[in-house]
C-alpha cells in the first residue's frame, strides 16, 4: 500500500506541476493572443490613423501619435482600447478643423496669388511709365542742355559785345582827348586868322548855302526820280490796258457794226414787206367794193378774191414771223449790248485822295480803301469799302503797288474773298522803300477781291500817289 500510494503520490506529484503548467500556458496562449489582437488593433488604427491623414498632420503631430499608439500597445489592451478609440476620434475632430483651416489657407493663397498678379501687372505698367518718364527726361536733359549752350553762346556773345563796347568807349575818350586838342589848336588859329575872318565867315555862308540848295536840289533830283520812275511803270502798265482795251474795244466795235447791218437789213425787209402788205390790203380794199358795187360775175373773180385772200393770209403769217424774228434779234443786240457792256471792266485807283499821311500799323490785317479813283469803267470798284465786285465771270487781271520809308516794313496782301493769293512786301532801315505784284484770277460772279495791309506794318503815300490798286476784265468765260 506504500508502494502504491506512493506510488500514486509520485505520480499524483508528477500529474500536479504538469497540471498546472498547462493551466499557466494556456493563460500566456490567452494573453499573447490579446496581445497580439490589441496590436493587430493599434497597427490598423495607426496605419489608418497615419495613412488617410498624413497629409494633414505635421510631423510633430505624427510622431507623438505613434508614440502614444506604441505606449498603447505596451499597456493592455483591453482597458485601454475605449480610451484610445475616444483619444482617435477626438484627434480626426481636430483633423478635420485643421483641413477646414488648410482650405482656408488654400483659398488665402489663391486671393495672395492673384493679388500678387495685379501687383505684378500694376509693376510692369509702373515700370513702363517709368521708361516714357525717363526718356521725356533724357528729351527734357536735351533740351535743358540745348538751351544751356545756347546760354552760353549769348552769354559770350554778350561778353564779347561788353568787349566791343568799352574799345568803343576807349576810342571815343581817346576821340574826346583828340578833340579837345583839335578845340584848342582851332582856338590858336583863330587867334592867328582874326584877320581873314571876315573874309572866311563869307565864303563859309556861302558855301553852305550852296550845299543846302545842292542838298535840296539832290533830293528833289531823287524824288523826281523816282516819280519819273513810278510814272513810267504805272504808263506803261495803262499803257498796256489801253492797248489790251482798245483790242477789246475794236473787237466789240466790229461785233456791233455787223450785229447794226444786221438790224438795219432786218428793217429794211420788214419795211418792205409792210409796204408790200399794205399795198395788198389796198388792193383786197378795192376788190372788196368792187365786190359789193356789182353783182356775181362768175367764177373767175371769186377764184381771183380767194386767191388774193389766202396770199393775204400767207402774208400775214410771213409778216408775223418777220416781226417775231426782229423782236428776237432786238432782244439779242440788247443782251449782245450787256456784254459789251459788261466787257468793259477797268478800274485804277490810289491810297490818297489828296495831302500825304502813313497807313498803319495795325494789330491785323485791314481792308486797304483807295480813295482816289481815276478810273472805274463798269463801276466794279466800290471806293467806299476798297473791294472790287466781279459783276461776270472770266479771268481778271490786278496789280498793286506800295511805297513806304523809315524802319518800318511795308506788305499788302491781295485777297479772292477770304484767299489769300499773293504778298508784296520790303523792308530797310533808312529811307524810301517800294514794290509791286500783279496776278490774273478766275472770278465767279459775285467774287470779291481787295488789297490788305500785312499785320504791324505801314505804308505811304503822298500828292504824288504812289501806292495804288489796279484791274480790268480780260476775257469772259
Amino acid at each position: 500500500m506504500k508502494n502504491g500510494s506512493v506510488t500514486d503520490s509520485g505520480e499524483a506529484g508528477r500529474g500536479g506541476p504538469k497540471m498546472r503548467s498547462s493551466t499557466s500556458f494556456s493563460r500566456s496562449e490567452s494573453v499573447r493572443e490579446q496581445q497580439q489582437s490589441c496590436s493587430r488593433v493599434l497597427f490598423v488604427s495607426k496605419r489608418r490613423f497615419t495613412g488617410v491623414h498624413q497629409v494633414s498632420l505635421s510631423n510633430s503631430d505624427k510622431t507623438g501619435t505613434e508614440m502614444y499608439l506604441q505606449n498603447a500597445h505596451h499597456q493592455t489592451c483591453p482597458q485601454d482600447l475605449r480610451a484610445v478609440l475616444k483619444e482617435l476620434a477626438v484627434l480626426k475632430e481636430q483633423i478635420k478643423v485643421l483641413q477646414k483651416e488648410n482650405r482656408e489657407q488654400e483659398e488665402n493663397l489663391e486671393t495672395q496669388k492673384t493679388e500678387t498678379y495685379e501687383l505684378k501687372q500694376q509693376l510692369e505698367e509702373q515700370e513702363e511709365n517709368l521708361e516714357t518718364q525717363k526718356t521725356e527726361t533724357n528729351e527734357l536733359k536735351q533740351q535743358l542742355e540745348e538751351q544751356e549752350e545756347n546760354l552760353e553762346r549769348q552769354k559770350r556773345e554778350l561778353e564779347t559785345q561788353k568787349t566791343e563796347t568799352y574799345e568803343l568807349k576807349q576810342q571815343l575818350e581817346e576821340q574826346e582827348e583828340n578833340l579837345e586838342t583839335q578845340k584848342t589848336e582851332t582856338n590858336e588859329l583863330k587867334q592867328q586868322l582874326e584877320e581873314q575872318e571876315g573874309k572866311l565867315e563869307r565864303q563859309k555862308r556861302e558855301l553852305e548855302r550852296q550845299k543846302t540848295e545842292t542838298y535840296k536840289l539832290k533830293q528833289q533830283l531823287e524824288e523826281q526820280e523816282e516819280n519819273l520812275e513810278t510814272q513810267k511803270t504805272e504808263t506803261n502798265e495803262l499803257k498796256q490796258q489801253l492797248e489790251e482795251q482798245e483790242e477789246n474795244l475794236e473787237t466789240q466795235k466790229t461785233e456791233t457794226n455787223e450785229l447794226k447791218q444786221q438790224l438795219e437789213e432786218q428793217e429794211e425787209n420788214l419795211e418792205r414787206q409792210k409796204r408790200e402788205l399794205e399795198t395788198q390790203k389796198t388792193e383786197t380794199y378795192e376788190l372788196k367794193q368792187q365786190l359789193e358795187g356789182r353783182v356775181w360775175d362768175g367764177f373767175p373773180q371769186k377764184r381771183k378774191l380767194g386767191r388774193q385772200q389766202t396770199e393775204t393770209y400767207v402774208l400775214k403769217q410771213q409778216l408775223e414771223e418777220q416781226k417775231e424774228k426782229v423782236e428776237r434779234q432786238k432782244a439779242e443786240i440788247i443782251q449782245l449790248k450787256k456784254k459789251l457792256q459788261v466787257k468793259q471792266l477797268a478800274f485804277s485807283a490810289s491810297l490818297l485822295d489828296q495831302g500825304r499821311g502813313n497807313t498803319g500799323p495795325y494789330n491785323s490785317q485791314t481792308t486797304l480803301i483807295f480813295k482816289r479813283v481815276v478810273t472805274n469803267i463798269g463801276n466794279a470798284y466800290n471806293p467806299y469799302t476798297g473791294i472790287f465786285t466781279a459783276p461776270v465771270r472770266g479771268v481778271y487781271h490786278f496789280v498793286w503797288r506800295i511805297f513806304g520809308h523809315g524802319n518800318i516794313g511795308a506788305a499788302a496782301v491781295l485777297f479772292r474773298n477770304e484767299e489769300h493769293i499773293f504778298i508784296v512786301s520790303e523792308q530797310q532801315t533808312s529811307g524810301g522803300v517800294s514794290a509791286s505784284n500783279g496776278a490774273s484770277l478766275l472770278l465767279e460772279v459775285g467774287d470779291q477781291v481787295s488789297v490788305r495791309l500785312w499785320a504791324n506794318t505801314r505804308i505811304h503815300d503822298n500828292e504824288y500817289h504812289h501806292t495804288t490798286f489796279s484791274g480790268h476784265l480780260v476775257f469772259t468765260m
